[in-house]
């Protein structure tokens, strides 16, 4: 075979491996794509990296839905933390059975940070709504202090500008 194409055994294997990883590319939509990290994504693909809508679930079980763009959370996405109901001697596999999803961020990504128009709920009951920086409240927004978890009720209510994750108060 080797004498019919005029090509040397090492041309061969690289013209066999150069098949073999164009075959190998992710492009377009896949189903569940594993990593030994214990991390999974199933979604779009373009050029081996996630591009478009998709949901990765990481190896801490914390999910993420939304928009990805050149391997990264870009555009509208939430972030779920996942609280764990029963931690007795649990089977890793049985794991996501025994708890369930609570959003902690919703809204605008780049570059993998929240940047944009969001909202974050904190463990706590703490809610913020409004703009972000590189994933900092920057701009302007609500945060909500205590109260209730749902509407924030009976809480204290800051309204203004922030910047780098602070209030920023204005001195006349």
């Amino acid at each position: 075979v080797l004498e019919i194409c005029n090509c040397s055994a090492f041309q061969a294997a690289v013209h066999c491996f150069s098949t073999f990883q164009t075959l190998a590319q992710k492009k377009g939509p896949h189903h569940t794509v594993y990593w030994t990290s214990g991390e999974r994504y199933q979604g779009e693909w373009f050029d081996n990296k996630r591009q478009g809508k998709g949901t990765v679930i990481y190896k801490n079980n914390d999910k993420y839905e939304g928009e990805w763009a050149y391997g990264l959370r870009h555009g509208l996405g939430t972030l779920w933390i996942y609280k764990e109901l029963c931690q007795n001697n649990v089977h890793p596999y049985q794991l996501a059975q025994n708890g369930k999803y609570i959003v902690r961020y919703n809204g605008e990504w780049s570059e993998d940070a929240p940047t944009g128009h969001g909202t974050v709920f904190e463990d706590n009951g703490d809610t913020y709504e409004g703009d972000f920086l590189y994933g900092q409240k920057h701009g302007r927004g609500r945060a909500v202090y205590g109260g209730r978890p749902i509407d924030g009720f009976g809480g204290d209510v800051y309204e203004g500008h922030f910047e780098n994750d602070l209030k920023w108060v204005l001195l006349f």
